[in-house]
């Protein structure tokens, strides 16, 4: 679980990066609009192998039946809830 949180963060952080490039947009010059998206893409492209591979080493039926519990029973904190689950599951929390 602490593995999917972890992707959703860095997805977050990767894909935030389009509002950077629409604020870097509005300057004048085409220089630095050109300089943020080679940057951008870069970053993207950088970050989607570590993702991939997070994602196909979690076990999608422990992470599915643990999300339905919490849904249907949410606890009072589920920072660790989730927590405890990835640390039971051997799950590296970054």
């Amino acid at each position: 679980m602490g593995k999917v949180i972890l992707q959703i963060m860095l997805i977050d952080i990767v894909f935030s990066l389009d509002s950077v490039i629409t604020a870097v947009g509005m300057v004048d010059e085409i220089s630095i609009m050109v300089t943020a998206n080679v940057i951008a893409l870069g970053i993207m492209l950088a970050a989607v192998g570590p993702i991939k591979a997070m994602i196909r080493s979690l076990d999608a039926a422990a992470v599915r039946s643990r999300m339905g519990q919490l849904l249907v029973r949410p606890p009072k904190d589920m920072r660790k809830a989730l927590s405890d689950w990835a640390r039971r599951h051997s799950v590296t929390i970054g």
